[in-house]
Protein backbone atom coordinates (compact mmCIF):
# COMPACT_ATOMS: atom_id res chain seq x y z
CA UNK A 1 0.00 0.00 0.00
CA UNK A 2 1.75 3.45 -1.46
CA UNK A 3 -0.63 5.60 1.01
CA UNK A 4 -0.59 5.99 4.61
CA UNK A 5 -3.69 7.82 6.07
CA UNK A 6 -1.63 7.61 9.70
CA UNK A 7 2.40 8.74 9.52
CA UNK A 8 3.88 8.64 12.74
CA UNK A 9 7.62 9.40 12.59
CA UNK A 10 10.10 8.04 14.82
CA UNK A 11 12.41 11.26 15.56
CA UNK A 12 12.07 14.28 15.96
CA UNK A 13 13.56 16.49 13.22
CA UNK A 14 16.02 19.31 14.50
CA UNK A 15 17.67 21.31 11.91
CA UNK A 16 21.22 21.26 13.50
CA UNK A 17 24.72 20.27 12.36
CA UNK A 18 25.30 16.11 12.65
CA UNK A 19 28.53 15.66 12.31
CA UNK A 20 29.59 11.27 11.00
CA UNK A 21 31.03 12.91 8.48
CA UNK A 22 34.67 14.21 9.34
CA UNK A 23 35.25 16.95 6.46
CA UNK A 24 32.78 19.49 4.84
CA UNK A 25 32.34 21.06 1.80
CA UNK A 26 33.97 24.20 1.74
CA UNK A 27 32.36 27.55 2.06
CA UNK A 28 34.51 29.14 -0.98
CA UNK A 29 33.69 28.36 -4.75
CA UNK A 30 36.46 27.07 -6.48
CA UNK A 31 36.26 27.38 -10.22
CA UNK A 32 39.22 25.94 -12.41
CA UNK A 33 38.94 26.39 -15.69
CA UNK A 34 38.45 22.72 -16.01
CA UNK A 35 35.17 22.56 -14.67
CA UNK A 36 33.77 25.15 -16.97
CA UNK A 37 34.46 23.69 -20.13
CA UNK A 38 33.16 20.01 -18.59
CA UNK A 39 29.98 21.89 -17.79
CA UNK A 40 29.78 23.74 -21.36
CA UNK A 41 30.01 20.30 -23.16
CA UNK A 42 27.43 18.71 -19.92
CA UNK A 43 25.15 21.24 -20.86
CA UNK A 44 25.14 20.55 -24.95
CA UNK A 45 24.78 16.46 -24.12
CA UNK A 46 21.85 17.58 -22.02
CA UNK A 47 20.33 19.74 -24.78
CA UNK A 48 21.01 16.87 -27.35
CA UNK A 49 19.34 14.31 -24.99
CA UNK A 50 15.90 16.80 -24.50
CA UNK A 51 15.86 17.00 -28.45
CA UNK A 52 16.38 13.06 -29.33
CA UNK A 53 13.68 10.84 -29.78
CA UNK A 54 15.16 7.70 -29.48
CA UNK A 55 16.02 5.68 -26.45
CA UNK A 56 19.24 3.99 -26.91
CA UNK A 57 20.63 7.26 -28.15
CA UNK A 58 19.07 9.17 -25.40
CA UNK A 59 21.21 6.51 -22.68
CA UNK A 60 24.49 6.76 -24.74
CA UNK A 61 24.63 10.42 -24.87
CA UNK A 62 23.93 10.28 -20.61
CA UNK A 63 26.32 7.53 -20.70
CA UNK A 64 28.94 10.71 -21.82
CA UNK A 65 27.10 13.15 -19.03
CA UNK A 66 27.88 10.47 -16.23
CA UNK A 67 31.79 10.27 -17.21
CA UNK A 68 31.77 14.15 -17.81
CA UNK A 69 30.13 14.77 -14.25
CA UNK A 70 32.90 13.05 -12.29
CA UNK A 71 35.12 14.39 -13.50
CA UNK A 72 33.58 18.01 -12.88
CA UNK A 73 32.88 16.88 -8.90
CA UNK A 74 36.12 15.62 -8.47
CA UNK A 75 37.95 19.05 -9.90
CA UNK A 76 34.99 20.87 -7.38
CA UNK A 77 37.45 20.41 -4.52
CA UNK A 78 34.51 22.27 -2.12
CA UNK A 79 31.31 21.23 -3.65
CA UNK A 80 30.19 23.88 -4.02
CA UNK A 81 31.06 24.66 -8.07
CA UNK A 82 27.48 25.91 -9.43
CA UNK A 83 26.58 24.38 -12.54
CA UNK A 84 24.46 27.26 -13.69
CA UNK A 85 24.06 26.11 -16.85
CA UNK A 86 22.78 22.17 -16.03
CA UNK A 87 18.58 23.39 -16.06
CA UNK A 88 17.82 20.04 -15.91
CA UNK A 89 19.60 19.27 -12.85
CA UNK A 90 18.38 19.10 -9.29
CA UNK A 91 21.77 20.11 -6.98
CA UNK A 92 21.25 20.67 -3.12
CA UNK A 93 23.97 20.80 -0.68
CA UNK A 94 23.06 19.60 3.39
CA UNK A 95 22.27 22.08 5.83
CA UNK A 96 25.67 21.30 7.71
CA UNK A 97 27.82 21.45 4.07
CA UNK A 98 28.94 17.72 4.53
CA UNK A 99 27.79 16.48 0.90
CA UNK A 100 25.99 17.41 -1.78
CA UNK A 101 23.51 15.45 -3.78
CA UNK A 102 23.17 15.59 -7.71
CA UNK A 103 19.95 14.35 -9.59
CA UNK A 104 18.55 14.40 -13.27
CA UNK A 105 16.71 11.83 -15.70
CA UNK A 106 16.27 10.90 -18.85
CA UNK A 107 12.48 10.49 -20.43
CA UNK A 108 11.96 7.02 -21.77
CA UNK A 109 9.70 7.10 -25.05
CA UNK A 110 7.20 4.57 -23.22
CA UNK A 111 6.87 7.16 -20.02
CA UNK A 112 9.29 5.77 -17.62
CA UNK A 113 12.32 7.74 -16.62
CA UNK A 114 15.76 6.93 -16.29
CA UNK A 115 17.93 8.64 -13.83
CA UNK A 116 20.86 9.34 -12.48
CA UNK A 117 23.19 11.17 -9.87
CA UNK A 118 25.82 11.44 -7.18
CA UNK A 119 26.70 12.31 -3.86
CA UNK A 120 29.69 14.62 -3.45
CA UNK A 121 31.14 14.77 -0.01
CA UNK A 122 35.00 15.56 0.94
CA UNK A 123 36.94 11.88 1.27
CA UNK A 124 40.11 13.66 3.15
CA UNK A 125 41.41 17.34 3.01
CA UNK A 126 41.59 18.78 -1.00
CA UNK A 127 40.12 14.75 -2.38
CA UNK A 128 36.23 14.73 -3.65
CA UNK A 129 34.75 11.75 -3.78
CA UNK A 130 31.68 11.09 -6.48
CA UNK A 131 29.57 8.84 -5.59
CA UNK A 132 27.28 7.24 -8.51
CA UNK A 133 24.11 6.41 -8.14
CA UNK A 134 23.31 3.65 -10.66
CA UNK A 135 19.44 3.16 -11.80
CA UNK A 136 20.69 1.41 -14.80
CA UNK A 137 17.84 -1.40 -15.19
CA UNK A 138 17.41 -1.06 -10.91
CA UNK A 139 15.43 -2.44 -8.59
CA UNK A 140 11.95 -1.33 -7.83
CA UNK A 141 10.70 0.85 -4.92
CA UNK A 142 8.97 -0.39 -2.24
CA UNK A 143 8.83 0.31 1.37
CA UNK A 144 11.27 -2.30 3.13
CA UNK A 145 14.30 -2.75 0.94
CA UNK A 146 17.64 -1.07 1.86
CA UNK A 147 19.38 0.39 -1.33
CA UNK A 148 23.04 0.89 -1.71
CA UNK A 149 24.42 3.73 -4.20
CA UNK A 150 25.29 1.60 -6.65
CA UNK A 151 21.72 -0.18 -6.93
CA UNK A 152 19.57 2.39 -6.48
CA UNK A 153 15.92 3.27 -7.22
CA UNK A 154 16.05 6.53 -9.22
CA UNK A 155 14.53 9.54 -8.04
CA UNK A 156 14.74 13.11 -7.95
CA UNK A 157 15.44 14.71 -4.56
CA UNK A 158 14.69 18.68 -3.64
CA UNK A 159 15.34 18.43 0.12
CA UNK A 160 17.72 17.36 2.59
CA UNK A 161 16.43 17.56 6.34
CA UNK A 162 18.74 16.28 8.95
CA UNK A 163 17.44 13.81 11.56
CA UNK A 164 19.78 14.75 14.64
CA UNK A 165 18.43 11.31 16.93
CA UNK A 166 19.44 8.98 14.18
CA UNK A 167 22.61 10.87 13.11
CA UNK A 168 21.48 10.38 9.23
CA UNK A 169 19.07 12.78 6.71
CA UNK A 170 16.19 13.14 5.37
CA UNK A 171 15.36 13.16 1.74
CA UNK A 172 12.45 14.51 0.25
CA UNK A 173 11.94 12.60 -3.51
CA UNK A 174 9.90 13.06 -6.55
CA UNK A 175 9.76 9.82 -9.27
CA UNK A 176 7.65 11.01 -12.26
CA UNK A 177 6.87 6.90 -12.69
CA UNK A 178 5.02 6.93 -16.00
CA UNK A 179 2.43 8.45 -18.21
CA UNK A 180 -0.02 7.88 -15.50
CA UNK A 181 1.56 8.22 -11.73
CA UNK A 182 3.79 10.03 -10.00
CA UNK A 183 5.81 9.47 -6.89
CA UNK A 184 6.45 11.49 -3.85
CA UNK A 185 9.12 9.99 -1.60
CA UNK A 186 10.41 10.21 2.19
CA UNK A 187 13.39 8.55 2.43
CA UNK A 188 16.70 8.37 4.52
CA UNK A 189 20.34 8.65 3.16
CA UNK A 190 23.55 7.92 5.09
CA UNK A 191 26.94 9.03 3.99
CA UNK A 192 29.98 7.54 5.47
CA UNK A 193 33.69 7.16 4.17
CA UNK A 194 32.59 3.65 2.85
CA UNK A 195 29.12 3.57 1.71
CA UNK A 196 25.69 5.38 0.91
CA UNK A 197 23.11 4.01 1.99
CA UNK A 198 19.23 4.55 1.21
CA UNK A 199 16.05 3.66 4.03
CA UNK A 200 16.15 3.07 7.45
CA UNK A 201 13.04 1.92 9.53
CA UNK A 202 12.18 4.92 11.08
CA UNK A 203 8.68 5.39 10.19
CA UNK A 204 6.24 3.98 11.99
CA UNK A 205 2.90 3.63 10.16
CA UNK A 206 -0.39 2.12 9.67
CA UNK A 207 0.96 -0.86 7.92
CA UNK A 208 4.13 -1.50 10.40
CA UNK A 209 7.69 0.39 10.58
CA UNK A 210 8.63 1.03 7.42
CA UNK A 211 12.21 2.73 5.72
CA UNK A 212 10.68 5.11 3.98
CA UNK A 213 7.52 6.59 3.19
CA UNK A 214 6.10 6.31 -1.08
CA UNK A 215 2.90 8.61 -1.78
CA UNK A 216 1.58 7.68 -5.73
CA UNK A 217 -0.82 9.63 -7.45
CA UNK A 218 -2.56 10.44 -10.60
CA UNK A 219 0.24 12.06 -13.19
CA UNK A 220 -2.50 14.65 -14.39
CA UNK A 221 -2.40 16.36 -10.78
CA UNK A 222 0.36 17.58 -8.33
CA UNK A 223 0.83 16.63 -4.61
CA UNK A 224 2.43 18.75 -1.20
CA UNK A 225 5.56 17.23 0.44
CA UNK A 226 7.10 19.84 1.76
CA UNK A 227 9.33 20.02 4.97
CA UNK A 228 8.16 23.20 7.59
CA UNK A 229 11.14 24.99 8.84
CA UNK A 230 9.27 27.00 11.89
CA UNK A 231 7.60 23.75 12.97
CA UNK A 232 10.20 21.36 12.06
CA UNK A 233 7.41 18.63 10.53
CA UNK A 234 7.10 17.47 7.30
CA UNK A 235 3.81 18.73 5.81
CA UNK A 236 2.13 16.82 3.22
CA UNK A 237 -1.48 16.14 1.14
CA UNK A 238 -3.43 13.58 1.60
CA UNK A 239 -4.73 11.31 -0.99
CA UNK A 240 -7.27 9.34 -2.13
CA UNK A 241 -9.15 8.03 -5.17
CA UNK A 242 -11.66 9.89 -6.69
CA UNK A 243 -14.21 7.66 -6.14
CA UNK A 244 -14.27 4.74 -3.65
CA UNK A 245 -14.33 1.79 -6.49
CA UNK A 246 -10.94 3.32 -7.66
CA UNK A 247 -8.90 2.33 -4.28
CA UNK A 248 -5.50 0.81 -4.82
CA UNK A 249 -6.02 2.19 -8.72
CA UNK A 250 -3.10 5.28 -8.16
CA UNK A 251 -3.70 6.89 -11.15
CA UNK A 252 -6.73 7.92 -9.93
CA UNK A 253 -5.61 9.79 -6.93
CA UNK A 254 -4.68 13.22 -5.70
CA UNK A 255 -4.90 15.22 -2.94
CA UNK A 256 -8.66 15.53 -1.34
CA UNK A 257 -7.92 18.62 1.19
CA UNK A 258 -8.73 16.78 4.41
Amino acid sequence: MHFMRKLVLLFYVLVLPIHYLHAKCSTQINKPVQIDSLEVRIAQLFKIVKNEKNNKTKLEKNREIIQLFRKALILDTNCLYPFNSLKYVGKILAPDSSFRLITWNIPMDNGTQRYSGFIQYPFEKNIIKPVFLNNNNGPSLNETDNYPGESWYGALYYKIIPDTCNHKYLILGLDLTNFFTSRKIIDVISVDKENVTFGAPIFKTDQGIQKRVIFEYSARLSMLLRFDEKTGKIVFDHLSPSDPQYTGQYQFYGPDSS
